[in-house]
């Protein structure tokens, strides 16, 4: 509790001391009871303390102190007066010379650098009308980078639903063309049945020594066992079973034996 107090008288005497009414009349009164600051400091050793008692209570007396306090106040309000007059003086004199003085000592001395206050407006108002064109074009710019991105967006949706649908249609596709194939057998076989000049060739999955596959019709003794062989389908002669060969393997070459006409090596 002491020291709350301590710190709450401290912060009293320091709010006292820095307004300027206080700090200026405190000032004023020790300089004009300097005699009485002084003696209070400099008691010889001899004085005893009923004498240093009896001298501070003769000089604060009622009717000593209390007159010396006015005057003491009227002399800190005629100094902070004069302290403000002063300041505003010298105000007035700084401003004087910024505003009238020095440029008018510039325009003498440099001329080209000092413009008139027209001159000045006119270019603040061709900067703020480029400052304006600078904002609307790039709320332009804005705006066209949010059509882009949203049109980037749509071709990006775009995209992605041609690519679903190319790979719902790919195994459509191909169902349709193994179907088309099927069918085209079945209709070779159909006509081989109707046609006995139709025969079913047939090419052999092993490679010969020099890399060919042979193709083979139905009936021929050098024909591979069936899981060495794939079906070709039904043709009336060996020249269309080699180009169905060939869809599966790139090096083709009939049977010496059974398909002569296609036989080259």
């Amino acid at each position: 509790m002491i020291k709350d107090l301590l710190v709450s008288f401290k912060d009293n005497i320091k709010t006292k001391t820095t307004n300027p009414f206080f700090g200026t009349l405190i000032a004023v009164w020790i300089i004009h009871n300097y005699k009485f600051v002084y003696t209070i400091f400099n008691f010889r050793a001899s004085t005893g303390l009923d004498d240093r008692l009896t001298f501070i209570g003769t000089y604060l007396e009622s009717d000593k102190f209390l007159p010396n306090l006015f005057w003491c106040i009227g002399y800190a309000i005629l100094a902070l007066v004069a302290t403000y007059l002063l300041l505003n003086f010298s105000r007035l004199i700084v401003y004087t010379f910024n505003k009238k003085v020095t440029p008018r000592v510039n325009k003498i001395t440099d001329s080209k650098s000092i413009v008139t206050i027209d001159v000045y407006d006119d270019q603040v108002a061709e900067t703020k009308k480029f400052e304006m064109r600078y904002e609307e074009e790039q709320d332009a710019k804005l705006n066209l980078q949010n059509k882009y991105d949203a049109l980037e967006k749509k071709y990006q949706d775009q995209l992605r639903l041609k690519e679903a649908r190319e790979d719902f249609r790919e195994p459509i596709d191909k169902e349709q063309t193994e179907l088309r194939e099927n069918l085209l057998e079945n209709q070779l076989i159909n006509k081989s049945v109707e046609d006995p000049s139709f025969k079913s060739y047939f090419v052999n999955k092993n490679a010969q020594s020099n890399g060919d596959h042979e193709v083979h019709k139905s009936g021929c003794a050098f024909k591979p066992n069936s899981e060495s062989i794939i079906y070709l389908g039904d043709f009336l002669n060996c020249q269309d079973a080699m180009k169905s060969a060939k869809k599966h393997y790139s090096r083709v070459n009939g049977c010496y034996y059974c398909s002569n006409a296609c036989h080259t090596s």
